[in-house]
């Protein structure tokens, strides 16, 4: 597996990096002989749900940031040496979801608030995208700008939207947010 590690995450920007996804998988003949083939998991993993715990380990060698052990009993995946909590999610064909994981399924219930919690005890959220065969991308938004779209959010605002234009909303607020010296 080829990876490029990133050195910093930037804020409002998508960062890529080229990844080689790449199973030998061997395999007996009629005679008995190994036969040893390479299957290319890139077009398996171009969408989120299937990837998304592989991505997670694969972000966790590619990131400056600490991944956090047993994330089920946390709200949060990563830590970076500030401990800001960085919490990732990832692209999928039908959009981000950025309610945890453990509101989402059959027989999981959704609670506003502590969805609303969950936003303001995270930092960052980290948006990765395999979509691309070959290249994992990262999107790092700040979370105070998820609370304050949380209604689009919840409304299914990320699935309608495309990365480029939530990176471009995001910027507006932080720069009216600049303006106002917040």
């Amino acid at each position: 597996m080829e990876i490029t590690k990133l050195n910093t995450l930037e804020v409002n920007t998508i960062q890529t990096v080229k990844i080689e996804l790449i199973c030998n998988i061997t395999k007996l003949n009629e005679n008995g002989e190994e036969i040893t083939e390479q299957l290319d998991l890139s077009e398996v993993l171009k969408d989120g749900r299937p990837a998304s715990y592989i991505c997670e380990y694969i972000s966790a060698k590619l990131l400056p940031l600490n991944k956090t052990m047993n994330t089920c009993e946390k709200d949060y995946d990563f830590l970076d040496e500030n401990s800001l909590k960085y919490e990732m999610k990832s692209k999928t064909s039908y959009g981000i979801s950025f309610t945890p994981s453990y509101m989402k399924g059959k027989n999981r219930i959704y609670c506003e608030d502590t969805y609303k919690k969950v936003l303001i005890n995270n930092d960052r959220y980290i948006i990765n995208d395999i979509s691309v065969p070959g290249y994992l991308s990262f999107i790092t938004l700040n979370s105070d700008f998820l609370l304050k779209s949380r209604e689009k959010v919840i409304k299914g605002y990320s699935k309608t939207k495309k990365i480029e234009d939530i990176i471009n909303e995001a910027k507006k607020y932080e720069e009216s947010k600049s303006q106002r010296g917040w």
